[in-house]
């Protein structure tokens, strides 16, 4: 069984113009028309995401790159564009913790209403990504002190105290994991 693709994201958009390779391989060719960067753009400040964004123009996330490694301009639009995309979800994010959403309530098998809904979550990220001071802290491993000294010479040791050293540290070791 085979999948039929959406055809806007696989097949090429102007398949008029078709470019030779120096191996003989013939591909499609796209041409970056600037109404298809202005939906590239627009897309982008709504997901933030350049390969979603290129998609959904029908290009690939390598050709929009190649672009604007070329053109500074571009890429300071594209800039732009994730940084309206983050402002975005934050706003999205504050919404749904102060706002809340309706969602419909089923009695029965029938829609009888609707309830407002709230995230708690949301409006920790926001205040998380707005203010250091409630910003979660890397967990910072915990670490053991070492029984053996980092000066220690440890080849004074015979091979009988060695043998019961690591048996202890593998026992202390052991225990350790145990009770994390």
């Amino acid at each position: 069984m085979t999948i039929k693709r959406e055809q806007k994201y696989t097949e090429n958009p102007r398949k008029d113009t078709y470019q030779a390779h120096s191996d003989g391989r013939i591909r499609a060719g796209y041409k970056l028309l600037p109404e298809k960067l202005a939906q590239f753009l627009e897309a982008l400040a709504h997901n933030g995401n350049i390969s979603m964004s290129a998609r959904m123009i029908g290009m690939s996330r390598s050709t929009i790159l190649k672009f604007a490694h070329k053109n500074p301009e571009f890429r300071l639009a594209m800039d732009e564009a994730i940084e309206d995309a983050k402002d975005f979800a934050l706003g999205e994010l504050l919404r749904r913790g102060l706002q809340g959403w309706k969602e419909p309530v089923w009695y029965r098998g029938q829609e009888v209403g609707t309830v407002r809904k709230f995230s708690d979550a949301c409006l920790i990220r926001y205040v998380e990504a707005h203010h250091s001071q409630f910003r979660r802290r890397e967990r910072q491993q915990q670490t053991v002190p070492s029984l053996v000294p980092e000066t220690a010479d440890l080849t004074k040791l015979t091979d009988a105290e060695l043998d019961f050293l690591e048996r202890v540290l593998i026992k202390l070791d052991g225990d350790s994991d145990d009770s994390s």
